[in-house]
């Protein structure tokens, strides 16, 4: 049986991923802290969410389908963001099914004391105290990125590098998702200018989904690259210049 590292993908989670060719057959392989994507990506498959089957899990190693298709800012230059805002919506509410209160306080403190904020034009305690605290839980992605959704081949949107975590609700995926929408981080590496289907899907998931849209929110959202940024790198540069511009706000 042949085997061939076909390109290794980059991430901040920690983990090695690989596209695996075995004879003819592409899949996925992480390997590192998988215990997380593993569980949540069993629970949306059995659910019927479009994500990557799991192929094999032992240890820290964890095998996936690998789906072909093109990247978001690649769909956005050829297609309008009409069907990617539409699937974003079908999303966003079937998560939010089924949804309860939950007090976020300890959540986020604990989160907070991990993070050097000393670069920051804030403390922990002053973006603490402008949190919400209660907010609802629900099903979620986890770690809701463009980065982390693939336009397949078969015409579908597919989301991948699910997780599960402390912040399990719509909520905090939509408020990741302005790291993207807003701030443009999937194109930070490209030459991609897509400012008006991005201002577009952002404003109408901010008329149906107006409690994900808390500038603190955001803010602490961006603090979960922040904390895995080494200091001085363009990416570190790029959070830190969209904190400062949110926290002005």
């Amino acid at each position: 049986m042949s085997e061939e590292i076909v390109q290794e993908f980059q991430g901040f989670s920690g983990a090695k991923i690989y596209m695996v060719k075995n004879n003819s057959n592409l899949m996925v392989r992480k390997i590192g802290p998988i215990d997380r994507n593993h569980t949540q990506l069993e629970y949306l498959y059995n659910k019927g969410y479009l994500v990557p089957k799991v192929i094999f899990k032992k240890d820290q190693l964890l095998e996936m389908e690998y789906i072909p298709g093109i990247g978001i800012g690649q769909y956005l230059l050829i297609h309008s963001a009409e069907n990617l805002l539409q699937f974003l919506i079908s999303v966003f509410n079937n998560f939010k099914k089924n949804s309860i209160s939950k007090n976020y306080e300890d959540i986020f403190n604990d989160n907070l004391s991990q993070i050097d904020c000393s670069l920051l034009p804030f403390t922990k305690e002053e973006l603490s105290n402008r949190l919400p605290k209660h907010l609802y839980q629900s099903d979620c992605h986890g770690d809701f990125t463009f980065e982390n959704l693939i336009y397949s081949n078969t015409g579908n949107f597919y989301m991948i590098d699910v997780s599960t975590g402390p912040y399990c609700s719509y909520i905090f995926d939509i408020a990741k998702l302005r790291q993207d929408l807003e701030g443009h981080w999937f194109l930070r590496n490209t030459e991609v200018k897509i400012p008006g289907q991005l201002k577009y899907i952002n404003d109408e998931l901010m008329k149906l989904f107006p409690e994900a849209f808390d500038n603190y929110l955001y803010i602490l959202m961006l603090l979960r690259v922040y904390r895995n940024c080494k200091l001085g790198t363009p990416e570190h540069k790029f959070i830190t210049k969209e904190i400062y511009k949110i926290w002005k706000l």
